[in-house]
């Protein structure tokens, strides 16, 4: 089985990004240096003109020679503040983050950043203002502070909006785009980047249409397209104009390596491209995109079982320069090397890595190495017979895969609501055309009228007849196509909340179905005949219960578009509730929740059994999903003083407060929340409990407190 990315490439790839979209990257030939270290040394009658060149010898120099452009900087900083040049005070400053940037001293150039920040504000400078601001959102994203990297963005946006020239605005667009992409959405991140670079074309903008290539080559790898992802890299490398677009050059090989690898599982032309970029990132000093080469070699091998040559690779990359100040890579390669001391057979090694790395994640919000920590975590303990803290580390485990693939249905649902209301604009133009229609029939019979009428009053009876007839004919049609329209709504809404309700209880017994195949796909080699079997076992069950499910669910969407009867029977309470007893007890236990059944044997009631089950499902879902570990969940029935069976659902979970219970069954009012566990919630349960039951003539109630619990009753008829 092909072994999972451990470390998220794209992440690595924002890191490459950033080092061509810091401040210009202007390129400088050695004349052209020459002229301006000649120029400096000239009288000049104006100051600012003499900071001026000062300041584009420095950035001319900066990035090869930090240090000596440093003592540029200063000699530009010691004139501006003795004139008083604000501008040129501000620029100094920035410079002097940026070498400080590549000198790769965090404290340093976040400081020098927020200083040149200053100044403009004051100056209400809109121009530096968004320079500067972009530049240090660039720099927080790429130390891993996305929280930072945004607000900064988000300010140089502002400022940039006010300024004549978009250029500035659509540099921030780009950078936001790739916050968004690390956020995982796509739509706004492509929509972003492509609106990018169509400005840069307009504008021939070399340097930045390269990187365009390369964002949206990033993009389409992580959502597993290849060949839009090679095909933009292919692009970026058509357009490579010499030894200027050295670093471009590197970045795409590296990320077509990655592609290959990843996407492809071609290991030997990935371990090709990322062996060449790696020689040619030494040549050139590129120590990020060294550090990325490194890490992808090693997932190469890891991949392979060669975990002795993985090891080599994750080490010399743990020893980079840059890793001390970036707590994004470090978290990723300490659960490498935790995974591959793991392989190799050292648990102290392994769990000593391991640990610090899912720490740093869940620290700084890592979701993707968090959940990489929690599975090499899983798989040590179990390892190492501590079964009690490898099924904790699992369940973690399983519940942000969860929350990453409610992520995927969300956007999904997104969509779906994208098309249906292209749908509803569809048909509101199709009725406006029928109105257009009939104005234009009563204004021909209008004419008709007045010219007949001038013609001959004799026949001015007639006209008004058949106006009259006409008009009274019109305002049917009207009725008609109002009442259609009706029709058409409430089908749209009947059609929406079938996909709910099917998408809300297909969710609760595929989540344990697919922890089960997980567990048996990630530990096969380590576990015993009899826990096969016993996994075996609950995997038929749930599988069982899931096909029943399905019937049920399909039986439902007939029902409600009148395809199928609506069927009552008297059923046995306590054998319905058994039936689906095992899914229930399962999540209870997962959660240490005691679940209680306290029915008579002989109790019955007059129900659909679909809507019985569907009821009774997810009533018990919600009661187990906000309940805390120790609580109890406790189902009874009893006859109704006002006639029927009452049967209760009672938790002694989170609760509710006022404000949430009245807002609990009015539609648009978002009533969604996380369980105690972290699960996902929709706020879809009672309400689809409460249509149910009062679809066949039942009652429904609920009671709660926050902090002591909720009661669920639904009274069916007997007869």
């Amino acid at each position: 089985m092909k072994r999972k990315k451990n470390l998220k490439t794209e992440n690595l790839l924002l890191i490459l990004l950033m080092l061509f979209s810091i401040h210009t990257m202007a390129q400088f030939n050695s004349s052209k240096v020459d002229s301006l270290r000649l120029l400096i040394k000239t009288e000049m009658p104006d100051d600012s003109i003499k900071v001026k060149h000062l300041l584009n010898y420095a950035r001319s120099i900066y990035y090869e020679k930090p240090d000596s452009a440093l003592i540029v900087f200063d000699q530009a900083l010691n004139i501006s503040q003795k004139t008083n040049y604000i501008e040129g005070t501000i620029r100094t400053y920035n410079g002097i983050a940026s070498c400080y940037w590549f000198k790769n001293n965090p404290e340093l150039t976040i400081s020098y950043f927020k200083r040149a920040i200053a100044p403009a504000v004051k100056a209400n400078n809109n121009d530096l203002l968004s320079l500067v601001a972009n530049n240090l959102g660039k720099y927080y994203k790429l130390i891993g502070i996305p929280d930072s990297a945004e607000k900064y963005l988000q300010l140089s946006l502002s400022a940039a909006s006010q300024l004549e020239s978009k250029e500035r605005y659509i540099n921030t667009v780009s950078e936001l785009s790739m916050l968004e992409f690390g956020k995982g959405n796509y739509p706004d991140a492509i929509s972003q980047i492509l609106e990018a670079k169509a400005y840069y074309e307009t504008h021939n903008m070399h340097n930045e249409i390269l990187r365009t290539f390369i964002q949206l080559g990033m993009m389409y790898y992580d959502l597993n397209d290849f060949k839009k992802s090679i095909g933009f890299y292919k692009q970026g490398l058509n357009r490579i104009n010499g030894a200027d677009d050295i670093r471009f050059e590197l970045v795409i090989r590296q990320n077509m390596g990655m592609l290959y690898s990843d996407l492809r599982a071609d290991y030997d032309s990935a371990r090709i491209l990322l062996k060449e970029a790696l020689q040619l990132a030494r040549t050139h000093n590129a120590d990020d995109i060294s550090l990325s080469a490194l890490v992808n070699l090693g997932n190469i091998a890891h991949s392979q079982k060669d975990f002795g040559r993985a090891l080599e690779y994750y080490n010399e990359a743990y020893l980079s320069p840059l890793v001390p100040s970036r707590n994004h890579e470090r978290s990723g390669i300490l659960v490498n090397l935790g995974s591959t001391w793991m392989h190799l057979g050292d648990l102290k090694k392994a769990e000593t890595y391991a640990r610090e790395g899912l720490k740093l994640a869940q620290e700084n919000n890592f979701v993707t190495f968090e959940k990489a920590g929690c599975k090499t975590m899983g798989e040590i303990q179990a390892k190492k017979g501590n079964y009690k803290a490898a099924f904790e580390y699992y369940a973690r485990y399983t519940t942000l895969q969860d929350t990453l693939a409610s992520a995927t249905v969300k956007q999904k649902v997104s969509e779906t609501i994208f098309q249906n209301s292209l749908k509803q604009k569809e048909n509101e133009n199709l009725l406006l055309q029928k109105d257009n229609e009939i104005h234009q029939q009563t204004i021909h019979i209008q004419q008709v009228y007045i010219i007949t009428t001038a013609l001959a009053l004799v026949f001015g009876i007639i006209l008004l007849i058949t106006f009259v007839y006409n008009s009274r004919r019109q305002k049917s049609l009207i009725r008609i196509l109002d009442k259609k329209n009706a029709e058409l709504h409430e089908l749209n809404l009947s059609k929406d909340k079938v996909f709910s309700i099917i998408a809300h209880d297909l969710r609760i017994p595929f989540n344990g179905f697919l922890g089960l195949t997980r567990l048996m796909a990630d530990d096969i080699e380590s576990l015993s005949n009899e826990e096969i079997q016993k996994i075996a076992g609950n995997m038929h069950s749930s599988a069982t219960y899931m096909f029943k499910l399905l019937e049920d669910l399909l039986d439902f969407s007939l029902i409600h578009q009148g395809l199928k009867s609506f069927d009552k029977e008297n059923v046995n309470i306590l054998q319905l509730m058994n039936e689906s007893y095992g899914t229930f007890l399962n999540t209870a236990q997962l959660k240490g929740i005691e679940l209680k059944l306290q029915i008579p044997s002989d109790m019955r009631v007059f129900t659909n059994v679909y809507l019985f089950r569907a009821i009774t499902r997810n009533a018990m879902s919600n009661a187990i999903k906000f309940t805390a570990r120790g609580g109890i969940v406790e189902v009874s029935a009893r006859e109704a003083e006002e006639g029927g069976i009452e049967i209760s659902i009672r938790d002694t979970g989170i609760g509710m407060s006022e404000q949430m219970m009245a807002g609990l069954f009015l539609l648009g009012t978002n009533t969604g929340r996380k369980g105690t566990g972290g699960e996902p919630g929709t706020g879809l349960g009672l309400i689809i409990c409460k249509d149910f039951i009062e679809k066949q003539g039942g009652r429904f109630r609920i009671e709660s407190k926050e902090g002591v619990g909720t009661t669920v009753f639904f009274t069916f008829p007997t007869v």
